[in-house]
């Protein structure tokens, strides 16, 4: 259950703005320079720059053209209808017990969400998030062959129970004692079920499939088949495995594709269909990284049912937030290995509950086979199975009891109580079931008796219970002692400490009574009464704060969780304010502790508090050395060791506001950003931050932007608030922009999420987490202008007044702390993994987790790893003899840094480099190339290269094809990878040509554990690595496999099992100049490619074709070598000159002027085809009025683009 927090401080505003509505409908503001949608990990295309364009394989962040909008209560259809038809909508599905409909726009939906926002029937409106499975194969298989049938009496008989480690670590058998879970269904939101496996068949009931709307809910992809084996596979049936649930019954709901991914729309569909058709228990193995309403709205609809739901915390070992299992009211789930260890990819934060094992689970898989996975997708149904035994307890086991009892009997791991890892600890299935919480009164019910075949009927002996910890009475013992504890933290800065009031203690008391009786975390009362007038009512005279909060067991928790989050902490330290008051509230619902704090200006008699009342056993729980915070974000990620934190604030004059009635001019000295309309004004809040403290060869991991509202008293409930990553061209001369030139800017990328009104309020933190295109474009800007700029959009039209208001943090009038951006980089990679020797079935230490190709399935019994074969070179007529050092030759052997060898497949955006492996071939339909870079700065520039060979040493076969068939390769790239490396993803590397491939080709005979496999490189690739060598100082190899039919990978040494790639040179002896490598294509040879490119481009477009022009093109080499000279990527020259000045100094005489440059890319066709895929830069290359052009290329190694391109197009006057 996901914790809260939240603050409030009354200032007076220097600007009051009184809201009032237009009688006019609110008109549709669809901002047409959003862009299409963005993909999650996919480099951005900007206005006037080229990188890798979306990749339509890569996972997206929404459904493209898919909304989802709620609208109010009692909205005729036929208003619906109307609205429908005004935007050009289609209702492709509903969600009815939500008054949800999914619509199908003409355009991107993003652009679509304001509109929508605006209407006044509409509650909110949303994209059609992307959702994906948390599990996938493991690499530790068991040896099904050696599965026995275990006679004892206790445990099932199903013969690969022994195999299930997590049933032994969780204590299963000992919960099956007192229950089987008879009569309760657990419904598996996934990519389905085969319920036609052996071991599912007899346990499946009545599902659906969202995904296609029809009533089979069959498994394309194989996740859910393993899920749902283990929360409730049959058990001591004689077959196969035990199900966590026993005798519980699984409705397979799909809501997840073929490719492991859904919309938020199936899904939000899939959890209200379970609990409007049976569910008893949900399980999402699933996770977005987008928190979303509607989903939100699902969960809430399911425990307000009763129904508890349980969510995998997500694999990508990061603090971030995954959803749903960050839902208040959700049991978010994180794995631990077979040491009762953190899994090395679970993630982890404030909104991990318990933890449950999620390394090597052995289960059902399609087809009627077993295989064991890894992931939280693993770990959530074994708490699904566990709560399952527990609602068949007795029929009062609300959601929030079932969380109680597992926190409260969970084994405690790591740091001593709850912990951001493992949450409570990793859950006791035996004592959960033993624990004496009987919330229906009389005595605990009896255990369930056995079926047939089950364990005995004779249960072991309860012990006795240990009492769960209740919450602190509803003295005034808490409340005092977080008094004392907010009055140390104010000493220890030197501040002095507040005086007590008995009024200020009187109306927060009643305000945390008032939101345990909510089961709300806010700051608005029941009746609608704000913090000030509750002060007031009791007679407080000077009102200045007030901050609350939930969720918390401890008064300890809730100040550290306050002291950590900025916005409360500048209220505790508040300089003017005199006094305090606080009031707490238990609960057995809802967030269960609920924590208010006043302070008012308002003097007091007698003396401040300084030491604690005395301690009482029930009173103040004991502090554990962490507690838990409760901050509605998490904190900074940490999961790069050995990385480096930076947060920037904006720069001094560059934080404000803009307004349609002042073109030329802005307001960057404010207190305030502006964003909305107000008196038929159009306003934008815009802000820099300065990247200079960023090296430029790092790499950025994490980056979040975090503001807090100054004012949203002139908001209306219509509308939405963005922010965005403007285009790197409006970086320079920021200072001067008015709102011309900032709300003409180009958008690189908007930031999610997208904020409602409701999101926005004085004194609120607003959090953006920046995708992987949004990271990029840091890294190009590191790397060109140092600085990055964001612009803040808003309603332009309807409401009279509807704005919002960011507090800069820079103005003697700021209240709150500036905007913070937050950047994680590392330079390199962390330290890899040492490599096991062997592997145990059930290894005593966890082996982190491998993403790649998996072991063969289980139904092929695993041969172990062969003995290491000699190193054998490949016999070849044309290999060199061991070179060996003499008087005039010079032999120099590379190897590569370790984060820059790895591997990359077709399903997945992102490389792996720095891992143990080189996967190359295919497998379970996805394709795989092995990746491996060496720098040539070794080699000396004064020599000639004479022979050269590649070296790769075998590391295994697991998953070679047993039919014996396949060829694999190594070829070199062309050096357009060469820059930017270690960010390529498997689109980039695939697409790249090949310049050369090295002999021999091998057959699978060819290759096997530690066998070294040898690739000579001939005369014409001898010439293309001494021209690396004096180029680039780089040379990339792809290692290519099988690219279909059976599964076929192997996997050579990348350097953590002793033995690296090598790349061995032998040079002649020294000549008394530096050697010419051959040239690459003339620079007038690609410049001329390119031109053609667009022409064609144009013609295929029934356009006609431009005329080259001698000044542009001096325009375009101006500015070409301006770049490469002074290491920047803009489209505004060093000496601050724009596309038009230049073209003005060249002499053309032109009406307009358009420029694209590109980078990274040395083939001009390639670059043409990029441009076209964008669409701000396929407008500009077809606009129909051009009639000139000009274009310029240079080559500059060792930046970070090295491939440099202008083009400049002109109409002529």
């Amino acid at each position: 259950m996901s914790r809260r927090l939240t603050h409030l401080s009354f200032l007076v505003l220097a600007l009051l703005l009184a809201p009032a509505r237009m009688p006019a409908r609110a008109q549709s503001n669809v901002d047409a320079s959003l862009p299409p949608a963005w993909t999650a990990a996919t480099s951005g295309a900007a206005a006037g720059r080229l990188q890798d364009e979306p990749d339509p394989s890569e996972t997206p962040i929404y459904a493209e053209n898919h909304l989802l909008v709620r609208f109010a209560p009692g909205t005729p259809d036929e208003v619906k209808r109307a609205l429908h038809e005004e935007y050009g909508a289609q209702v492709i599905r509903e969600i009815p017990a939500l008054n949800i409909q999914v619509l199908l726009l003409p355009e991107d939906s993003v652009a679509m969400v304001s509109a929508y926002q605006a209407e006044e029937e509409v509650r909110y409106a949303e994209p059609d998030y992307l959702f994906t499975i948390q599990g996938w194969p493991s690499e530790q298989q068991p040896d099904l062959s050696a599965a026995t049938t275990n006679g004892l009496d206790e445990i099932p008989n199903d013969p690969l129970y022994s195999q299930q480690w997590h049933h032994q670590t969780i204590n299963s058998a000992g919960a099956w004692d007192i229950s089987h879970g008879t009569g309760v269904t657990i419904a598996i939101i996934d990519t389905g079920a085969d319920c036609n496996h052996p071991d599912l068949r007899d346990k499946c009931v009545r599902g659906y499939d969202h995904v296609n709307n029809d009533a089979d809910p069959r498994d394309d992809q194989g996740h859910g088949t393993h899920v749902s084996g283990i929360a409730a596979a049959m058990t001591n049936n004689a077959l196969g495995i035990a199900g966590t649930g026993w005798d519980a019954k699984i409705m397979p709901v799909k809501a997840l594709n073929s490719r492991g991914s859904g919309n938020l729309s199936w899904i939000a569909a899939a959890v209200t269909w379970a609990v409007d058709n049976g569910a008893d228990v949900i399980n999402m193995s699933l996770g977005g990284r987008y928190t979303s309403r509607s989903l939100q709205d699902a969960i809430a609809y399911a425990i307000d049912h009763g129904v508890p739901v349980i969510a995998a915390a997500g694999n990508d070992n990061t603090s971030n937030p995954s959803y749903p299992a960050a839902y208040p009211g959700v049991i978010g789930i994180a794995a631990t290995s077979q040491s009762d260890t953190k899994a090395s990819f679970s993630n982890y934060g404030d909104y991990i509950d318990v933890a449950a094992p999620g390394v090597a689970i052995l289960s059902s898989v399609m087809g009627g086979s077993y295989q064991a996975w890894n992931g939280t997708s693993m770990a959530s149904p074994v708490v699904a199975g566990v709560a399952a035994l527990l609602v068949a307890q007795g029929p009062c086991r609300s959601p929030a009891q079932i969380e109680q009892i597992l926190e409260a009997t969970s084994v405690d791991l790591g740091t001593r109580g709850w912990d951001r890892v493992f949450g409570a600890g990793r859950i006791d299935a035996a004592a959960a079931l033993r624990y004496d919480l009987n919330p229906c009164g009389g005595s605990s019910p009896s255990p369930t008796p056995p079926s047939s075949g089950g364990p005995p009927a004779s249960p072991t002996p309860r012990p006795s219970p240990t009492p769960l910890p209740t919450s602190p009475p509803v003295t005034g013992g808490a409340s005092e002692r977080v008094e004392v504890l907010i009055n140390r933290e104010r000493g220890a800065l030197g501040l002095p400490p507040l005086g007590v009031l008995e009024s200020l203690r009187r109306a927060a008391g009643k305000h945390s009574l008032d939101m345990a009786v909510m089961r709300q975390c806010t700051h608005a009362g029941s009746t609608g009464s704000d913090p000030a007038s509750r002060m007031r009512a009791e007679g407080i005279r000077l009102p200045y704060g007030e901050i609350v909060a939930c969720g918390q067991v401890s008064p300890e928790a809730a100040v550290e969780a306050w002291m950590n989050s900025p916005g409360h902490r500048a209220i505790i330290l508040c300089s003017s304010c005199v006094t305090i008051g606080a009031g707490y509230q238990a609960s057995g619902d809802g967030y269960r502790h609920y924590w208010t704090v006043n302070f008012a200006n308002d003097p007091v008699s007698g003396p401040a508090p300084t030491s604690p009342p005395p301690p009482t056993a029930t009173d103040v729980p004991p502090p554990t050395a962490t507690n838990r915070p409760v901050a509605p974000t998490s904190p900074p990620p940490t999961s790069f060791p050995g990385s480096t934190d930076v947060e920037l604030k904006p720069i001094l004059g560059r934080a404000g506001w803009v307004v349609s009635t002042e073109p030329y001019a802005n307001h960057f000295d404010s207190a305030d950003m502006f964003t909305g309309v107000w008196n038929e004004r159009a306003y934008h809040g815009a802000m820099q931050f300065d990247l200079s403290a960023i090296p430029a060869d790092a790499h950025i991991n994490f980056a979040r932007l975090q503001m807090y509202g100054r004012s949203s008293g002139s908001l209306t409930r219509a509308g939405t608030w963005t922010v965005n990553m403007m285009d790197p061209d409006v970086d320079r001369g920021f200072e001067g922009h008015g709102y011309a030139r900032i709300h003409g800017a180009g958008i690189e990328s908007p930031l999610l999420p997208l904020l409602s009104a409701d999101d926005i309020d004085e004194g609120r933190e607003n959090l953006f987490n920046f995708t992987n295109p949004q990271l990029e474009g840091i890294r190009t800007r590191v790397a060109s202008t140092a600085l990055i700029s964001f612009r803040m959009d808003g309603p332009t039209s309807g409401d009279f007044a509807n704005l919002a208001s960011w507090d800069t943090g820079q103005s003697d009038k700021a209240t709150y702390p500036p905007p913070v951006l937050f950047i994680n980089y590392s330079i390199g990679k962390p330290v890899p993994y040492p490599t096991a020797t062997a592997t145990p079935i059930l290894p005593a230490t966890p082996v982190p987790p491998d993403p790649g190709p998996t072991d063969p399935p289980a139904t092929i019994p695993p041969t172990g790893t062969p003995p290491p074969a000699p190193a054998t070179p490949l016999p070849s007529a044309t290999v060199p003899p061991t070179p060996r050092p003499e008087d005039t030759q010079k032999v120099v052997e590379l190897v590569p840094q370790p984060e820059d060898v790895g591997w990359v497949r077709s399903n997945d955006p992102k490389s792996y480099l720095g891992t143990r492996n080189t996967f190359t071939g295919y497998y379970m339909q996805q394709e795989y190339h092995g990746l491996v870079q060496f720098d040539l700065s070794q080699l000396p520039k004064n020599r000639v290269i004479t022979h050269a060979r590649l070296t790769l040493t075998g590391q295994s076969v697991q998953r070679l094809s047993s039919v014996g068939n396949g060829r694999w390769e190594a070829a070199i790239l062309t050096s357009d990878v060469d820059a930017g490396w270690r960010y390529h993803g498997f689109k980039r590397i695939d697409d790249t040509r090949a310049v050369s491939r090295l002999e021999p080709a091998l057959l699978q005979a060819d290759l096997d554990v530690g066998r070294e496999n040898l690739f000579v490189l001939g005369p014409d690739e001898l010439r293309e690595l001494s021209w690396r060598s004096l180029t680039t100082g780089k040379i990339s190899f792809r290692l290519d496999g099988p690219r279909g039919g059976t599964s076929n990978v192997f996997d050579w040494d990348a350097g953590y099992g002793g033995n690296p790639p090598k790349l061995t040179v032998v040079m002649g002896p020294p000549t008394s100049d530096n050697p010419l490598p051959p040239a690459p294509p003339s620079d007038p040879e690609r410049i001329e490619r390119l031109l053609r490119a667009v022409n064609d481009a144009r013609a295929q477009n029934g356009l006609r074709s431009l005329e080259l022009s001698d000044r542009l093109t001096n325009a375009a080499e101006q500015h070409t070598w301006d770049m490469t000279a002074h290491r920047f990527f803009d489209h505004v020259g060093s000496d601050g000159s724009t596309p038009d000045q230049r073209v003005a100094r060249s002499g053309f005489d032109a009406l307009q002027v358009d420029q694209l440059i590109a980078g990274q890319n040395g083939e001009p066709e390639t670059v043409v085809q990029t441009w076209m895929r964008s669409g701000e830069h396929r407008e500009k290359l077809l606009d129909p009025l051009l009639t000139h052009f000009g274009a310029y290329y240079r080559y500059a190694p060792g930046t970070y683009f090295g491939h440099y391109w202008t083009l400049v197009m002109a109409q002529a006057r």
